[in-house]
């Protein structure tokens, strides 16, 4: 996460909102993550105590889905600023 936020942009040419987005979207995702790991943990041993040790598999799915169902709300490219790819008409 340092890496992203204090690291040599992989894109030279992106926008500074476009930057802040791509680690605000960094940083959810981590603090989803952790969130989500931690309830699912719990849900584990509150199955494994509870010796309902059959719906693990149900659970292990539904997690797997909501992770993925959350990442792929994240990456949005209708706000993407595509400008700066574009040639300059003037520069042909």
């Amino acid at each position: 996460m340092i890496h992203l936020m204090y690291g040599q942009r992989k894109d030279p040419y992106q926008a500074s909102e476009d930057r802040d987005r791509q680690i605000g979207i960094g940083v959810k995702s981590i603090i989803f993550i952790g969130i989500a790991a931690t309830l699912f943990v719990t849900l584990e041993i509150g199955l494994h105590a509870f010796e309902l040790q059959d719906l693990s598999a149900i659970t292990t799915s539904l997690y797997f889905q909501l992770l993925a169902l959350v990442s792929f709300r994240e990456f949005c490219i209708e706000e993407a600023d595509f400008e700066i790819y574009r040639m300059d008409p003037v520069a042909t």
